[in-house]
């Protein structure tokens, strides 16, 4: 198996490969702190304590759809790992076929659903009437580009199913700082006021989904799928959802405000 950039961790010293697999995850979660801290002073600040209550008002929606999408992702990868770490090429191809069709099918079903019934489920949550435009606004934006964010993170997962765990913690920092500008730019030149935090969301999501796949066509030459392998096996499909559906019930509760960059 031609594996280039990949790294597979059954051989080697156990502790020291997972260490040095754990410590960009590390990273990237501390960053993410900072970069959420960062994210919220800009809307709080120059859009004024309403604005921040709508968009933090969001949060358990926003964490009920996109947790699904995370969920599912995250579990999409352990097949793919498992077959790696078996040494079996032809079935990680056919494992990451169907993670990237399921992926896609879902994350369109996802985002015309919750795009229709957000209003719905915030008046559900008793969201005051008095921000419930301004949150319906920004989740309305965050839940019709699920497919961005369910791009960065099936990308994410193949490559760490493939022992890259550094790519993409690098285009999550890369990305979050396109955010901070972002909103900066949108919000206070633009003036597109919440919209503008939801648009700078979905557009740093786009950009490190694309910058992972980039990586993975040019520098993981294991994972060119053949014509073969891009046949539909619904048995397989079926594995698949058994896994990502399980890992929604365990995904941690985290704040959402005021962005859904999940996956950090």
């Amino acid at each position: 198996m031609s594996r280039n950039m990949t790294r597979d961790l059954t051989e080697g010293r156990p502790l020291k490969l997972i260490v040095s697999f754990a410590l960009p995850l590390l990273f990237g979660v501390l960053f993410q702190q900072l970069y959420s801290f960062v994210d919220t002073a800009i809307v709080g600040r120059f859009l004024g304590a309403e604005r921040l209550a709508a968009v933090g008002a969001t949060g358990s929606v926003n964490f009920l759809v996109i947790g699904l999408c995370l969920g599912l992702c995250s579990g999409f990868s352990i097949p793919i790992a498992q077959a790696f770490g078996a040494k079996d090429e032809q079935e990680m191809h056919r494992c990451v076929w169907h993670s990237i069709v399921l992926s896609g099918v879902l994350s369109v079903l996802f985002a015309v659903l919750s795009t229709v019934f957000c209003k719905p489920l915030l008046r559900l949550m008793n969201t005051p009437e008095e921000i419930l435009d301004y949150s319906a606004r920004y989740i309305g934006i965050i839940f019709a580009t699920i497919p961005c964010c369910v791009l960065y993170n099936m990308a994410g997962g193949i490559l760490r199913a493939l022992g890259d765990s550094r790519t993409p913690v690098f285009f999550l920092i890369l990305a979050s700082l396109v955010n901070i500008v972002l909103d900066l730019f949108l919000i206070i030149v633009c003036g597109m006021d919440v919209a503008g935090a939801a648009v700078a969301t979905a557009v740093s999501q786009l950009l490190a989904g694309i910058g992972c796949v980039v990586v993975m066509i040019r520098r993981f030459p294991i994972l060119h799928l053949s014509r073969e392998d891009r046949h539909f096996n619904p048995v397989l499909a079926k594995k698949m959802l058994g896994t990502g559906l399980p890992m929604d019930c365990s995904f941690p509760s985290r704040r959402s405000v005021p962005s859904s960059f999940s996956g950090r």
